[in-house]
């Protein structure tokens, strides 16, 4: 007894499968079980023993978890490819934003000089100027969110067995992204917080 199991792609239903043996029929396939780390010379092995079997025929093996690794190859595919693509955008928005902050601080180096004279405290120079960056982030969030689900909802719609999507993915990459935001940021700005407030007065 089998328990079923998907045997074609995944964007198919699992189907009714038949597994026959009969002594009578032609010997097409060969399924055999040998150890990973003796891959190699089972090969061999069983290759002397098909051209004893069949030397006619053309031997043409092939490792099960390979042929699996190909059917699933697309998937594996356009994975690498939102992984790459996901990754090179974070890289380039931290990078951005980076830069921003730099341009904004170094813009707002009187300002941040005057209230530190006047008491203002790290804490509140900091949450100054992250505030607006933080406002940006969560606009880019609202505007993303509702794309990001109606083209993953989809992709997805292309398989059988597939995951339903939950706010909850969504709250924790807006989460995520305003934490790269933060730590992006914060360097530049809390360095900016902790200056003299006497030499950010010169500077202008």
């Amino acid at each position: 007894m089998l328990k079923d199991y998907n045997f074609q792609d995944l964007n198919r239903e699992i189907a009714p499968l038949t597994i026959s043996v009969d002594p009578n029929w032609d010997l097409y396939y060969a399924y055999l079980k040998v150890a990973p780390n003796t891959a190699s010379q089972s090969y061999d092995a069983i290759e002397k023993a098909w051209a004893n079997i069949e030397p006619n025929a053309e031997f043409a093996a092939s490792f099960l978890d390979e042929n699996i690794d190909r059917t699933f190859r697309n998937e594996k595919r356009l994975t690498s490819m939102i992984t790459s693509g996901s990754i090179i955008a974070i890289v380039l928005s931290c990078i951005g934003l980076f830069a921003m902050s730099i341009l904004v601080v170094t813009q707002r180096t009187k300002e941040i000089g005057v209230r530190k004279i006047v008491g203002a405290g790290v804490t509140n120079i900091t949450l100054l100027l992250t505030k607006d960056f933080l406002i940006l982030v969560g606009i880019a969030f609202v505007i993303a969110t509702p794309i990001a689900w109606y083209f993953t909802n989809e992709w997805l719609q292309n398989y059988v067995f597939r995951i339903e999507l939950s706010a909850w993915f969504f709250i924790a990459s807006g989460i995520l992204s305003l934490l790269i935001a933060v730590a992006t940021i914060s360097f530049r700005t809390v360095k900016a917080a902790l200056q003299n407030p006497v030499k950010s007065l010169r500077t202008e």
